[in-house]
């Protein structure tokens, strides 16, 4: 997680990912893992997980937060499933 958000923040990430795709990989039928499909208020709480442990690591930049949300909201449509 920390490099996809390093990656997609600007942060320069230099490990390239090979695994499944967004859909794949948040889909039990493809990703055992996954114990169900997500739906929207499931992600709205992992949101939240994500806000909240990023103020507890000392980001409390309002500007940087609100790049973190957005990277996670244009992946909203093929995480949640349900």
């Amino acid at each position: 997680m920390t490099d996809f958000f390093s990656a997609n923040t600007g942060g320069g990430a230099t490990n390239t990912y090979s695994g499944l795709n967004m859909v794949e990989a948040h889909n039990p039928a493809t990703n055992p893992r996954m114990g169900k499909k997500a739906n929207n208020a499931d992600y709205d709480k992992f949101i939240g997980y994500v806000g909240a442990a990023a103020g507890l690591n000392g980001v409390t930049d309002p500007k940087i937060i609100g790049e973190v949300v957005s990277v996670l909201e244009s992946l909203r449509a093929p995480i949640v499933q349900e």
